[in-house]
């Protein structure tokens, strides 16, 4: 079975061979994948690339307007930028966000629904007056919207929502070459600023077909324009292979009869291990080349870093498509343990915990490893505080000095070297925390820190002091370090430590090692991009309700009848739960090939 989308492109293609031909896709890996498989199954193309709208976005402004484009506020730099503006908003505006406990979630929470009402084209004077209990939430989510759009246009910086916005006032300025098609997926849902960018786009614009899936409706969203531009593609009336017959699954009576090939295979497994050993024991034992075989999960958590351990223990070679957390990583989880020491006021017990947990690299200072650090910080029991660490040594060096000398005298005097040996040890134990404690500056009387030399420490903390012991360490430390940088150009001068270490611990939430389908190698990708690769043997994993349509939880800003009256555009929890079992039936309308689930 080919794909309804495939044979789409192959067809424009074939057509125009030699036009410019754009794959307009929610996800630059996604149009990749398709044009990669493409090639393999049509023998190669010319001049089409994937793109993505704010790609898209940028090429206009490069092409028009090069000295309008700033950079992008990333998802670290986004929710900082919005704590900080909603603790400066007047004290005479309405509170209701700032009668919570400041917290990078509070502002990872804003700043997602800013961005979902500025793509939506709405501003702060089409926020609707609320209506019940709680009016001054919006009056407050205006007001941090105006300071928000104020600050884009006094700083270096745009969003994704600005960047299109630029882009499509440019757009009549923007020259494409004779006979540009523009490829675009009839069952992608795009943002209204996403949608006026693509339908003002000079060329021609081809929709392609999306499979058809019985049983189900097509979301709300996708049909917000209107009708859909192009059917869909209906499933064929006989498949060949039971594995074909899941396009057929919201409508298990509309089904052919099955033919019971072996194609489609069920298993149960007691909790998340037992699933992942029985996927790779399977694997093994059925003999098939690593680069057949995919694995798609329900969530990322925790497939893809149970797939990764039991891999590197197997010596499988593996492919991530969401790659692995910096926070599994020794510079990740050296930077977390850096923070809770500091914000549990640098106790031994913590500093020992760091130092015996095998993520941090020393210089070898008298023969001092982390390990022999930890075990003379055993006689430093109860020290606490940033100035407790200096007498304390101190004073236990001066009781090392007595008991040399006293086994000197008594005729031990290999005792009395260990002991002076010990004093080295101390000494540049002493050096070792006093560089630790340079990394982050001391709180103020107020309880408040220098946000940016405390970001900018623990970058020295990574560069010095982080155990690289594989690539994805040292993957891991310099993208944790360029996400500090940017952190640093944002955070406040001056906040309460324990937010300061909260916003540094955001960058813990980085990937590393996301990477596409490669020879030799299994491929673990998502639940909802199955089957992009062309493997004929997929697994299905984390296959129970909630992990699948995701939790219906509402917006904790814009509540599901907030947003109905704010604009259709705007995604309710209803929307996203229909949305993704949508694009999880449309991928499992497609295999052709073993399933086993």
């Amino acid at each position: 079975m080919r794909e309804p989308l495939l044979d789409a492109i192959a067809k424009v293609a074939a057509e125009a061979p030699t036009a410019e031909k754009w794959l307009v896709m929610r996800s630059l890996r996604h149009g990749h994948l398709i044009t990669e498989r493409l090639a393999r199954v049509t023998g190669g193309w010319v001049n089409l690339r994937p793109i993505t709208p704010w790609r898209l976005a940028r090429q206009v402004l490069m092409a028009t307007d090069p000295a309008a484009l700033r950079p992008l506020l990333d998802d670290t730099q986004g929710p900082a930028v919005t704590l900080r503006l909603l603790q400066e908003l007047p004290a005479a505006v309405p509170g209701y966000f700032r009668k919570l406990e400041p917290d990078p979630g509070l502002g990872r929470l804003l700043w997602g629904c800013l961005q979902e009402i500025r793509l939506a084209g709405l501003g702060p004077e089409d926020l609707l007056d609320a209506v019940g209990e709680v009016p001054e939430k919006i009056q407050e989510l205006r007001v941090l919207l105006e300071a928000y759009e104020r600050y884009l246009a006094e700083q270096p910086w745009m969003d994704h929502p600005g960047l299109l916005a630029a882009a499509h006032k440019r757009l009549p300025d923007f020259r494409v070459s004779p006979g540009t098609r523009w490829l675009l997926p009839s069952d992608a849902i795009w943002a209204p600023l996403e949608r006026a960018l693509i339908e003002a786009l000079p060329g021609e614009r081809v929709w392609l077909p999306y499979p058809a899936v019985r049983g189900l409706q097509p979301p709300r969203r996708l049909t917000l324009s209107g009708p859909l531009p192009v059917p869909p593609t209906p499933p064929a009336p006989l498949p060949s292979i039971d594995s074909a017959r899941l396009a057929w699954l919201f409508a298990p009576e509309q089904a052919p009869p099955p033919l019971h090939d072996g194609s489609v295979q069920l298993f149960r497994a007691a909790g998340h291990d037992a699933e992942i050993h029985e996927v790779l024991r399977r694997v093994l034992a059925a003999g098939w080349p690593l680069d057949t075989v995919e694995v798609a999960c329900a969530t990322a958590e925790p497939y893809v870093g149970l797939l990764w351990e039991l891999s590197q223990r197997l010596d499988l070679p593996i492919t991530l498509r969401d790659g692995l957390p910096v926070s599994q990583t020794r510079p990740g989880r050296a930077l977390a343990r850096f923070c809770d020491w500091l914000e549990a006021e640098c106790p031994t017990a913590d500093l020992r915990r760091l130092l015996q947990s095998g993520v941090l690299a020393m210089d070898g200072d008298a023969g001092l490893t982390p390990g022999q650090a930890a075990r003379l910080l055993l006689d430093c029991i109860g020290v606490r505080g940033r100035d407790a660490y200096s007498p304390a040594l101190t004073h236990l060096a001066a009781e090392y000095a007595v008991d040399a000398a006293h086994a000197e005298r008594e005729g031990e005097p290999g005792w009395a070297t260990w002991k002076r040996e010990q004093i080295a040890r101390l000494s540049a134990l002493g050096r070792f925390i006093h560089a630790l404690l340079a990394c982050a500056p001391s709180s103020g009387p107020d309880g408040q820190v220098d946000g940016p030399p405390l970001v900018e420490g623990c970058r020295t903390l990574l560069a010095t002091y982080a155990r690289i012991s594989a690539p994805e360490d040292a993957e891991a430390r310099e993208r944790l370090r360029k996400s500090l940088a940017a952190l640093r150009r944002v955070i406040p001068a001056r906040l309460p430590l324990h937010l300061a270490l909260a916003l540094v611990r955001e960058t813990l939430a980085r990937r590393i090692r996301e990477e596409g389908p490669k020879p030799g190698a299994l491929y673990v990708t998502r639940l909802d991009e199955l089957g992009l690769s062309g493997r004929p043997h997929r697994f299905l994993v984390g296959l129970d309700q909630a992990r699948v349509s995701g939790p219906r939880l509402e917006d904790a800003v814009l509540l599901d009848d907030e947003r109905a009256r704010h604009h259709r555009a705007l995604a309710t929890s209803t929307d996203h739960a229909t949305e993704r079992l949508h694009r999880i039936a449309t991928r499992l309308a497609t295999v052709n090939g073993t399933v086993t689930a």
